[in-house]
C-alpha cells in the first residue's frame, strides 16, 4: 500500500510542476496548446530499446522554441540517461532541430548533476 501511495504522491507532484511549467512557458510566449504531455513515441528501429517499444515524452514547440522535458519527484542518473535517449530519438523521428532538453526534479544529487552536464540536459 505504501508503494501505491508513493506513486500517487509522486504523480500528483509531477502534475503540479507541469502546471507551473505551463504557466511559465505561457509567460515567455509559448501557449499551453503547444505543450504536449505524454506524447507517444514508438522506437520502430530499436534504437534505444526493443524494436517497437512505445515511450511517452513531454514536449513544447512553438515559433522555433522547441524542447523536451521530464518531471520526476525523485531522480537517478539512469532517469536522466533514459530521458536524453527518448528526447534524441523523438527529435530525429519528428525532425525537431535545436530542441532543449530539460529535466525537472526535486532530487538534484551530484550524480544527477554530472549526468545532466555530460548529456547536455538542463537541470531545473
Amino acid at each position: 500500500m505504501v508503494g501505491g501511495f508513493q506513486r500517487r504522491a509522486g504523480r500528483n507532484l509531477e502534475e503540479m510542476v507541469a502546471g507551473c511549467l505551463r504557466v511559465a512557458l505561457d509567460m515567455i510566449g509559448i501557449r499551453k496548446e503547444s505543450i504536449q504531455l505524454r506524447r507517444k513515441l514508438v522506437d520502430d528501429q530499436g534504437e534505444i530499446g526493443p524494436r517497437g517499444r512505445q515511450y511517452e515524452i513531454d514536449l513544447f514547440a512553438e515559433n522555433g522554441k522547441n524542447g523536451f522535458f521530464e518531471i520526476k519527484s525523485m531522480a537517478e542518473p539512469e532517469d536522466v540517461e533514459r530521458f536524453a535517449d527518448k528526447a534524441d530519438l523523438a527529435a530525429r523521428k519528428w525532425g525537431i532541430s535545436d530542441a532543449q532538453k530539460v529535466f525537472i526534479t526535486l532530487e538534484k544529487g551530484g550524480e544527477v548533476q554530472e549526468t545532466c552536464l555530460r548529456l547536455r540536459v538542463r537541470l531545473a
